[in-house]
């Protein structure tokens, strides 16, 4: 990392967590959701917007003035610059975000604010709550200065500095966790790159918007014939999302202009009657970045997609017409029996990669044990070697149970929580990313509900249930902003532009630890000053609450085991499992497990219109056109990408400026 990146990135990490603060929370705005940020976006168009411009101006003076002058000596950012910059401000956007922020600040306080004579959450879960996982004494049962000001604000922008001796220990607790799993990511990301990149091929895209930006820019464009930016395609592409949302964004302002709705339509409204009416919501959304995204992913896979959805949502109708009612998965949007049989495919799934990954397992095992001869390929070109990765995510792993122990988590239910977290929940999410082109992280399920499979919640114990409370609010419950997904992105686009893999380490280390210590200070300055209940609802008064709720009832008695779970479950792997099957037997089959394990989650509610768009599309453009044709189109699909993102800069601007919320996004 030279001098110069070293202050730019700095600077820009800062200012991301600055706008991602106040944007997320009191603007309303939904930039840390997806796992290509609009903020990191914002930074890559400036990098380029500012090259362009050194470039013009030191043309003009050099011809008009000889040498030019200062200007025409400012040095251009380099490819291997703006890559570095758009890789910090997307850990950035993530880190103040729902990767962290968003959910471990407020989480931290909800239970005592929101704590009354009515829910006796202070009897039932204070007792079991040890002094350093909060700021706040659970030995005093009332509500307490630094919860109560947190909420109501205290008007000055000094306030939080009153109760920063209360935060220290609690935070640096937590932060300590996730430095932890931080560096378990990166880990596990060094160890499975090769395989998801190199062996596998799976195409990134989400990488390929920025990789064409700064190819083009970069000056690499010109050496693949490229140049992006200079084809009428990609503007028409661009030109699409921006007539559709200037017109449906200034219709917030002027009502008289007319909007193009791309949400707010809903499936269920069409079928009122039974048995459609039981079917689970369904909302219709218009997202053209991506419908961009999702044609970078093979044909087969979209069918996938967009079927299993709809078999997910014709489980609801067939329940009913047997005269069985279909209750809620807690604390998700699906049906009970859809979650535990997407739990089952997580589990499958994930198992069937390392069997498939095994080959190149056994390669880094011997790296790991010391027989280089062994393995194969160099292993200098990783992101670290495989030696350091391995014993970096024991060591990560090994502090992740020292944090339970201290914190009151049973060692036994922490393992199962932090090896599902890592190694299933996440692998899965992240190849969703990698393969699917899904741009929003979430699935259907929590390790609890692993253990629930055998037995009723309240055998894992009160301390274990308050504690529970805590963690899988803020790491487990709502999983966009990961940042697995980040640094496999970082090292793809790393590759595309000739970036050393090592280099990402600095680089990364950097844009979190800034994020960690700025995302701090505003997480606690703007509510001390506005007041939590002012600020986004849903992580204020909404998410840090809803696990005590659906834990009260084990803490106060036995619950009743659910004895069709372990039964969905097996439905789960037996879908999977065959799907998996008939895919590798057969080639002409065209439906993906991963797509089983992702239909019910709340990224396919947003998006399965856009993939069905997309599929539409790309099925035309083959039939008809072929490869050729759709190589030629490319320029449009990430021109609508490019377009739609560049009004969501916009638009946020604009309510920035006038505090007016802008819902008019697929994702808002």
């Amino acid at each position: 990392m030279t001098p110069r990146l070293f202050i730019i990135g700095v600077l820009v990490t800062l200012v991301v967590c600055g706008v991602v603060c106040w944007g997320v929370q009191v603007a309303n705005l939904q930039l840390g959701v997806l796992q290509f940020p609009p903020s990191a976006i914002g930074v890559l168009l400036v990098a380029v917007l500012l090259n362009r411009l050194l470039a013009l101006a030191g043309s003009r003076l050099r011809t008009t003035r000889g040498q030019g002058g200062l200007l025409a000596r400012l040095p251009r950012l380099s490819a291997k610059e703006i890559a570095a910059l758009y890789i910090m401000a997307m850990l950035a956007t993530m880190v103040c975000s729902r990767g962290l922020y968003d959910l471990l600040v407020p989480g931290l306080v909800g239970l005592n604010y929101f704590s009354n004579p009515g829910n006796k959450w202070a009897e039932t879960f204070y007792p079991h709550t040890r002094p350093y996982l909060v700021p706040w004494n659970p030995a005093d049962q009332a509500l307490q200065p630094v919860t109560k000001y947190f909420y109501e604000g205290t008007g000055r922008w000094d306030g939080w500095l009153d109760f920063l001796p209360a935060w220290l220990a609690p935070l640096g607790f937590w932060l300590f966790l996730a430095l932890c799993l931080f560096g378990a990511y990166y880990f596990l990301a060094a160890l499975i790159r090769k395989q998801w990149v190199d062996n596998e091929r799976l195409s990134f895209p989400l990488v390929q918007l920025p990789l064409e930006l700064i190819t083009d820019e970069g000056g690499l464009g010109r050496q693949v014939g490229s140049q992006f930016l200079g084809r009428g395609l990609t503007w028409w592409g661009f030109a699409l999302p921006v007539v559709v949302f200037t017109l449906t964004g200034l219709h917030q302002f002027y009502p008289q202009i007319p909007a193009i709705p791309t949400r707010g339509i809903s499936v269920n409204a069409w079928l009122p009657n039974r048995p459609w009416s039981a079917m689970y919501y369904t909302p219709i959304y218009l997202s053209f970045a991506a419908v961009g995204f999702f044609s970078f992913i093979p044909t087969q896979l979209l069918l996938s997609l967009w079927v299993f959805f709809v078999f997910i949502r014709a489980q609801d109708v067939i329940l009913d017409l047997f005269g069985l009612q279909a209750q809620n998965m807690p604390l998700y949007p699906c049906r009970f029996n859809v979650g535990y049989q997407v739990m089952g495919g997580y589990c499958l799934l994930a198992a069937y990669w390392i069997r498939v990954s095994l080959p190149h397992l056994r390669q880094v095992w011997a790296r790991v044990i010391g027989a280089p001869q062994l393995g194969s390929g160099d292993e200098g070109e990783e992101l670290l070697s495989y030696r350091v990765a391995f014993w970096g995510l024991v060591v990560c792993v090994a502090g992740m149970m020292l944090w339970s122990y201290l914190a009151g988590l049973s060692l036994w239910y922490a393992a199962v929580e932090f090896l599902a977290l890592i190694l299933v929940i996440s692998l899965v999410m992240a190849r969703s990313t990698a393969e699917a082109g899904l741009p929003m992280t979430e699935t259907s399920f929590r390790p609890m509900n692993l253990v629930e499979l055998f037995a009723p919640m309240h055998v894992l114990g009160k301390r274990n249930l308050t504690v529970l409370g805590f963690l899988d609010d803020i790491f487990l419950r709502d999983q966009r902003g990961l940042l697995l997904t980040a640094f496999l992105d970082a090292s793809k686009l790393g590759d595309g532009i000739g970036m050393k893999r090592r280099e990402m380490l600095p680089i990364c280390a950097l844009a979190i630890l800034l994020s960690l210590v700025a995302g701090a200070v505003l997480c606690l300055a703007i509510p001390y000053n506005l007041g939590g209940v002012t600020l986004y609802n849903p992580t204020y008064s909404q998410y840090p609450i809803w696990e005590f709720r659906a834990h009260q009832p084990a803490m106060v008695g036995a619950v009743s085991y659910q004895k069709s779970a372990p039964v969905w479950f097996a439905v789960g792997l037996l879908i999977t499992g065959a799907t998996a099957w008939m895919r590798i037997r057969y080639t002409w089959w065209p439906f993906s497990p991963l797509a089983f394990t992702v239909s019910s989650a709340w990224t396919l509610i947003v998006f399965w219109f856009s993939i069905l768009l997309a599929w539409v599309l790309k099925t035309l453009i083959f039939r008809y056109g072929g490869m050729k044709t759709f190589l030629r189109a490319r320029p449009f699909l990430l021109g609508m990408i490019l377009g739609e993102f560049t009004m969501i800069l916009i638009w946020s601007v604009v309510s920035f400026v006038t505090r007016v919320p802008m819902p008019i996004f697929a994702w808002w």
